[in-house]
């Protein structure tokens, strides 16, 4: 990501939240701050590629993989859960669904949940609809920050 990719999607965001907040200053400038810690994040990562990493970028990996894996899989579980509680009817709204549409959604919750599971050991690539990508990356990044799975 480069500076000015990074300066255009914090002013995006900025704008959408002063025009969502409907006068609510407060409301804005935390969305505003919440959203420019993440692309700031983003940003310096991309912006270290070409460098050693430091102690602070090994660490701050580190604790995003942390958080990435312990979000992936709770949200895979979350899923898993509510797609099998789904296939049996456990639901008022599925019940009154036929078999084969409870089925029908508890297979695409289920595919949800293995792709939970995916972005918390993988990651995101740079190429959003390239899954190998994703590996070529997460590999890099353990030579880089020295992980050791």
């Amino acid at each position: 990501m480069s500076n000015m990719t990074a300066l255009l999607a914090l002013l995006f965001v900025v704008f959408v939240a002063f025009a969502k907040s409907g006068g609510d200053m407060a409301k804005a400038i935390f969305v505003s701050a919440f959203m420019a810690v993440f692309i700031g994040i983003t940003w310096y990562f991309s912006s270290r590629r070409s460098q050693p990493p430091t102690e602070i970028e090994r660490f701050a990996a580190t604790a995003w993989l942390v958080i990435r894996r312990i979000v992936g899989i709770v949200g895979a579980l979350v899923f898993l859960v509510v797609g099998l509680l789904f296939a049996i009817g456990y639901f008022d709204g599925a019940a009154r669904l036929d078999t084969l549409t409870r089925l029908g959604y508890a297979v695409f919750l289920l595919g949800v949940s293995a792709f939970c599971v995916w972005v918390a050991i993988y990651g995101q690539g740079w190429n959003r609809l390239d899954w190998k990508d994703d590996v070529a990356l997460h590999r890099e990044n353990k030579k880089r920050y020295h992980w050791r799975r």
